[in-house]
């Protein structure tokens, strides 16, 4: 594509513009211009610009998608797997020695890549690690409702989402749609994930304590535990002196 035609493109209507400050014709300061070339515009401008149009011709001609809200922004997907997001969300039961409230950790991937996480600690003290894990499941969900509206905001269908947890009894609790005495006291506000469930939204599966990538986020772990997650979240541990020989390194 000829950089030149896609900054140099044709009008395809008569424009017509005021004289700019400073080179006003001073015998005939009420005259305006008549555009014959565009060489660039804001999308939000009511004149067609063919620059706008030619690029996305060409990108629609890549297999781009046009999202729905920012007429700018375009996506490709390369495979089923590059957007296929996996959860895992972990509860430390009464982790605050003052409050004994638990700590909700959660963690957000898009395909192999991590892109939100969470470690905070919960609104009321939960009766059973049961009910810790529950309500950390259910802030989880609510975080993937979201960026799952965003992705469908941008072209991207998504279903059955993987929702990892290390916790059956919590799993369970989720997919049983019938109230019974040990979830009574759970508050309303958590109980919306079942629902996710049922429609399919998202999908629950345990996974073994070693592999629970949120232990990073709030428990002491041993040198090379500690390793071994930094490495599957995609993260990378530094010490201070390869710190300041990079920022040197960015300086010069």
């Amino acid at each position: 594509m000829d950089i030149k035609t896609l900054l140099n493109g044709e009008l395809k209507e008569e424009v017509y513009v005021s004289q700019p400050k400073g080179f006003v014709d001073q015998d005939n300061p009420s005259h305006v211009y008549k555009l014959q070339k565009l060489i660039m515009s804001q999308t939000s401008s009511p004149v067609h610009v063919p620059l706008v149009d030619m690029l996305s011709s060409f990108l629609i001609s890549q297999h781009f998608s046009k999202s729905a809200v920012d007429p700018t922004l375009f996506t490709r997907q390369a495979g089923n797997d590059l957007l296929l997001s996996a959860y895992m969300p972990d509860a430390y039961h009464m982790g605050c020695q003052d409050t004994r409230r638990s700590t909700s950790e959660s963690a957000q991937f898009l395909g192999d890549k991590l892109v939100s996480w969470s470690s905070k600690k919960q609104k009321y003290t939960a009766i059973s690690s049961i009910e810790a894990e529950y309500i950390t499941l259910c802030g989880c969900c609510a975080q993937i409702l979201w960026m799952r509206s965003q992705l469908i905001d941008y072209g991207f269908q998504f279903n059955k989402i993987p929702l990892y947890c290390d916790n059956k009894s919590a799993i369970a609790l989720c997919c049983n749609n019938v109230q019974h005495s040990r979830a009574k006291h759970i508050d309303v506000r958590y109980h919306f994930i079942k629902e996710q469930v049922e429609n399919g939204i998202v999908e629950l599966y345990f996974v073994r304590i070693e592999y629970q990538l949120d232990d990073i986020f709030t428990k002491p772990l041993p040198r090379d535990r500690l390793n071994f997650l930094i490495e599957k979240l995609g993260m990378r541990s530094m010490s201070s002196k390869t710190l300041k020989r990079l920022t040197k390194e960015e300086d010069e």
